[in-house]
C-alpha cells in the first residue's frame, strides 16, 4: 500500500463490536486507526514505554500529531483527512476520544480512546468511573409493573415519538416499569439522575454528551430521573441559568440527529414539570397495584404453602408494590427462622408487610405504635357501635369499591371520620384503639410543622403527607383540626384566599385518600360546613355519665396499686370528670401515696382538687 496517497485499510467484521462501532458512527479507516492507537495503553501497559521513546507524544500517551505521522505520512492525504479531527467530526463530537487539555495546539495534545468505547470493545456493559454516581443500568423484573401492549405498540410504530414521559404515584415501581419497557423494546434502560447531572456545571455538558453517546452505542433507553420540581429549582451551580438550556439543547439535537430510541423522563405524578417541552411525547401513568392485584400476586408468592389465615385481608390493609411484597415475604420467612419456626405465621407476614409500608414523614407527622385496645376504653354503647361501623367500613372498603363505588375507574375512596367533643373525652385514645384493631400505626400530624405562612407551602406539606400516607398502612390522624381547616370566609384579601384554598385542598384529598383519616376537634362549629358531607362518620364525644365514670374509676388503677378496700367508686363517680381527668387524678394520687401502705380517699380527694383547680373549678 502506498501510504503517501492512502490511509490504512481494515477488514472489519460488520457483526463484531468494532464493526458495529464503525457502522454506528460512520467512521473512516483513519478514524478507526486513531481509536485503536488510543486503546493501546489500556490493552497493554507496556505500550507506555514505547510511546515514551517516540517523538510527538506527551505523558506516555499518543498525540493526534503522532497518529497523523503514523497513519498519514503523505502531505496530500494528511490534508484530506484533517476533517476527521475537527470538533464536528465523530471522534470529538461524540466523545469517542478524550483530549487531555494543554497549552499546546490541538494536534500536539495527547489523547486516549474514551473509557466507554474501550469497555464496549471489550464486551462489557459497564459505565465509566466518572459516570458511576450519576447513572446506572436498571434491571427488569418479570411480571411486575409491565407496560401494556398499547404502550409497546405506540413506542414501536410512531416514528415521530421523541420522548416517553412516565409519571408514577408515590410508592409505585417507576424504575422497574421503565426497565421492563426497555426490555420489551429489546433494549436496556440507563437511569440518569438529572440532579446529579447538573450538580457540576463545568462538566455537565460533557457528561451528558458521553451519556447520550453510550445510549446510542448500546442502543439503550436513556431515562432521566427528575425529582419533584428539580428542573425549576435554583441550583447554586447554575445561578445564571446557563447549564439547563445547554443540556436541553443537547437532548433535542441528540434525538433529532441520531433517531435512536425515544428519551424517557421518570417523574412523580404530583410534579408540575413538563420536561423538554419541544419533544413530542407519549405520557404514561403508573400507580400501585390495586387490592385485587395485590391479593393475586401475594397468593402466587405463597403458592404451595398451607395458609390458614386471610391473605386478602392483609393485602387490603397494606398497599405495597410488587417488589416490596416480594421482599416482605422473604422478610417474614427470616422472622420465622429467628423464632425457630418452620414456616411463617400470620403475625410474621403482618409485621413484615407493616415494616415495608412504613414511610418517613420527617417533621410533618409522628408515628405511634398502638399499645391500647378495646379493653382500655370505656365509652357508651352508641359510640362503640359507631366505632365498629368505622372498622367495618375500612375492612370492606376495597370490596365495595370493586363493585363500582368511587370513581368510574374504581380508584379508592377513603373512609374519613370526624371526632368532636370536649377535651379529654377520649378522641385521641379512640383513634389509637382503631389503629390497633386494624393492626397498623397511628400517624399523628404535627400542625405546627404543616402550617406555613408562605402561600402554597401548606398545600405542599399536606400533599406530602397524603402522598406518603397513601403508601403507609397507618391511620392518619389530625388533632385539633380546626386550627388548620377552619371555616372558609368571605374573600377580602390574599390571606383569606390562601386559607380557603387550604380547606378546599383538604376536602379533595379526603375524598381521594385510600385509607382511614380521622380529624379531631373540640369545636365542631369551627370547621367548614363543606366537611359535613365529605365525612363518612361524625362521632360526638361527650362527658361520660356517672355509670361510665364509675367504670373508669375501677379500671384506671394498675395491678400494682393497692387501694383502700373501703373506697366508694360510686361516690367518686358523682364528680363530673372526663376519662383524661380521672387518669390524671389516679396518677397524682398514686404519687402522693407512694410511701404509704395504700391509696386512700384522702389522696384521691386532694388530687381531684388539684385537677379541678386547673380549670378554675372548686371541689367539695
Amino acid at each position: 500500500m502506498d501510504w503517501n496517497n492512502s490511509t490504512p485499510e481494515f477488514d472489519i467484521d460488520c457483526g463484531s463490536r468494532l464493526g458495529k462501532l464503525v457502522n454506528e458512527y460512520d467512521l473512516t479507516d483513519f478514524e478507526v486507526a486513531v481509536l485503536i492507537l488510543g486503546c493501546l495503553n489500556t490493552f497493554e501497559p507496556h505500550y507506555r514505554t514505547l510511546f515514551e521513546k517516540l517523538p510527538l507524544q506527551e505523558r506516555k500517551m499518543p498525540t493526534l500529531a503522532l497518529a497523523q505521522v503514523l497513519f498519514l505520512p503523505g502531505v496530500f492525504i494528511r490534508h484530506a483527512q484533517q476533517t476527521s479531527l475537527r470538533p464536528d467530526a465523530p471522534l470529538i463530537k461524540y466523545g469517542l476520544i478524550e483530549l487531555h487539555p494543554s497549552n499546546a495546539p490541538q494536534e500536539m495534545q495527547s489523547y486516549t480512546t474514551s473509557e466507554y468505547v474501550i469497555r464496549w470493545l471489550l464486551g462489557e456493559c459497564y459505565l465509566p468511573d466518572k459516570l458511576q454516581f450519576i447513572a446506572r443500568w436498571l434491571t427488569p423484573s418479570a411480571n411486575e409493573s409491565v407496560p401494556g401492549d398499547e404502550v409497546i405498540s405506540c413506542c414501536r410504530s410512531q416514528d415521530d415519538l421523541q420522548m416517553i414521559e412516565v409519571r408514577y404515584e408515590e410508592g409505585a415501581e417507576g424504575e422497574i416499569y421503565v426497565a421492563n419497557l426497555a426490555q420489551c423494546l429489546k433494549s436496556k434502560a440507563l437511569l440518569v439522575s438529572w440532579q446529579q447531572l447538573i450538580s457540576d456545571r463545568r462538566s455537565a455538558t460533557d457528561r451528558l454528551k458521553q451519556l447520550m453517546c453510550i445510549a446510542r452505542l448500546y442502543q439503550c433507553l436513556i431515562v432521566f430521573s427528575l425529582d419533584k420540581d428539580v428542573m425549576t429549582s435554583n441550583d447554586e451551580s447554575d445561578n445564571d441559568g446557563w447549564v439547563q438550556p445547554r443540556l436541553e439543547q443537547q437532548i433535542y439535537a441528540f434525538r433529532t440527529e441520531n433517531d435512536p430510541l425515544p428519551v424517557c423522563c421518570l417523574l412523580p405524578a404530583s410534579s408540575q414539570e413538563m420536561p423538554f417541552p419541544k419533544l413530542t411525547r407519549l405520557q404514561v401513568s403508573i400507580s400501585l397495584p390495586t387490592a385485587s392485584e395485590r391479593h393475586a400476586y401475594l397468593t402466587s408468592l405463597l403458592s404451595g404453602r398451607e395458609i390458614d389465615w386471610d391473605v386478602e385481608k392483609l393485602t387490603q390493609r397494606v398497599a405495597l408494590s410488587y417488589e416490596k411484597m416480594r421482599n416482605a415475604v422473604s422478610e417474614a420467612e427470616a422472622l420465622s427462622m429467628l423464632q425457630g419456626k418452620n414456616t411463617p405465621a400470620e403475625d410474621d407476614f403482618r409485621q413484615a408487610f407493616a415494616n415495608r409500608a412504613r414511610q418517613n414523614f420527617g417533621t410533618l407527622a409522628m408515628r405511634f405504635t398502638p399499645v391500647r385496645g378495646w379493653e382500655n376504653i370505656i365509652v357508651s354503647e352508641d359510640i362503640r357501635e359507631q366505632l365498629n361501623d368505622v372498622l367495618s367500613a375500612v375492612r370492606g372498603q376495597n370490596t365495595i369499591i370493586a363493585k363500582g363505588f368511587g370513581s368510574p375507574k374504581g380508584r379508592a375512596i377513603g373512609v374519613s371520620a370526624l371526632f368532636y367533643g370536649d377535651s379529654g373525652t377520649g378522641k385521641t385514645l379512640v383513634a389509637e384503639v382503631l389503629a390497633a384493631e386494624l393492626g397498623v400505626d397511628l400517624i399523628r400530624v404535627d400542625l405546627s410543622t404543616v402550617m406555613n405562612k408562605y402561600i402554597g407551602e401548606t398545600e405542599k406539606n399536606l400533599a406530602r403527607i397524603f402522598d406518603l400516607a397513601a403508601q403507609d398502612a397507618g391511620v392518619l390522624f389530625f388533632d385539633e383540626a380546626d386550627a388548620l381547616f377552619g371555616k372558609r370566609t368571605e374573600t377580602k384579601d390574599a390571606k383569606d384566599r390562601h386559607a380557603n384554598v387550604q380547606v378546599a385542598y383538604l376536602l379533595q384529598r379526603l375524598e381521594q385518600h385510600p385509607g382511614l383519616v380521622i380529624l379531631a376537634t373540640n369545636h365542631r362549629s369551627h370547621l367548614d360546613d363543606a366537611f359535613t358531607r365529605r365525612f363518612t362518620f361524625m362521632i360526638q364525644f361527650s362527658y361520660p355519665d356517672a355509670g361510665l365514670r364509675e367504670m373508669m374509676w375501677r379500671q384506671v388503677w394498675p395491678e400494682g396499686c393497692k387501694l383502700d378496700p373501703n373506697l366508694d367508686f360510686s361516690l367518686l363517680a358523682k364528680v363530673p370528670l372526663t376519662g383524661a381527668n380521672i387518669r390524671n387524678v389516679a396518677f397524682l394520687a398514686s404519687c402522693m401515696a407512694a410511701n404509704t401502705s395504700f391509696i386512700s380517699l384522702h389522696h384521691i380527694e386532694k388530687s381531684i382538687k388539684r385537677e379541678l383547680s386547673k380549670y378554675g373549678r372548686g371541689f367539695s
